[in-house]
């Protein structure tokens, strides 16, 4: 290859890394401090540092008060030990703003087998982990209020019930799962009942009202009923 094929490949290459949509960051462990000596268009974008800021620091400048110090020595017994790791870092802007890191850390060795550089490659996971812990909360709140609560997917099938469901009914959680909620149906409403319950459902969004239903040993039982529908 050419100097000038070289100078392509390697344009082509800078583009590409560039283009990614993911931080690029280069280390060089040989060097006191494992100082950092490239940062692609990426990095910058994720968090506000230029590579001028950058280059001839350690990354963990980028980690502040409330980075968990468990992902932190994750971290720095990959580099000891001169092994690959994955894990989710809180980490800062330059202006300050936390946001969740997803940083695949992989060691690059040289033809003589020697290590030569680490290899970071970040990504912004913010959001997820937000709704991630918005889930585990809801989950929370469902499962400690006093109402029973019972979520069905798009087939009808129960894929959540909370405690209180299972002390209204005396249906376990195992029992309930993957189950219709017919199975608490007492027979004392009408077929027209239920046909006017859904059609409400399918062009209200919900409905709400009493009913009469089965617990697991039998037992009749008045019961008010608000079904609300969450759409994607």
């Amino acid at each position: 290859m050419n100097k000038m094929d070289q100078h392509i490949e390697g344009a082509l290459l800078q583009k590409a890394i560039d283009q990614t949509g993911v931080g690029v960051v280069l280390s060089n462990p040989r060097l006191q401090d494992n100082p950092v000596i490239y940062i692609n268009k990426g990095f910058e974008e994720l968090t506000g540092y230029k590579a001028n800021e950058v280059i001839g620091r350690n990354c963990r400048f980028l980690q502040g008060a409330q980075t968990e110090q468990e992902g932190v020595q994750k971290i720095r017994d990959a580099i000891r030990e001169q092994s690959s790791c994955d894990v989710e870092i809180l980490n800062y802007k330059k202006n300050g703003e936390p946001f969740w890191n997803e940083l695949h850390l992989t060691p690059l060795f040289d033809e003589q087998g020697e290590l030569e550089y680490f290899i970071g490659i970040q990504k912004d996971i913010t959001k997820r982990k937000q709704a991630e812990e918005a889930r585990i909360l809801y989950e929370k709140v469902i499962q400690n209020t006093m109402q029973g609560v019972m979520i069905t997917d798009h087939n009808a099938n129960i894929v959540l019930v909370n405690e209180a469901f299972t002390k209204i009914t005396g249906y376990s959680f195992q029992e309930a799962i993957d189950k219709n909620p017919k199975m608490l149906s007492s027979g004392k409403q009408t077929l027209h009942f239920y046909q006017q319950l859904w059609q409400d459902v399918q062009i209200k969004g919900q409905w709400e009202g009493e009913l009469w239903n089965k617990r697991k040993n039998g037992e009749i039982y008045p019961e008010f009923l608000n079904i609300s529908e969450v759409r994607n």
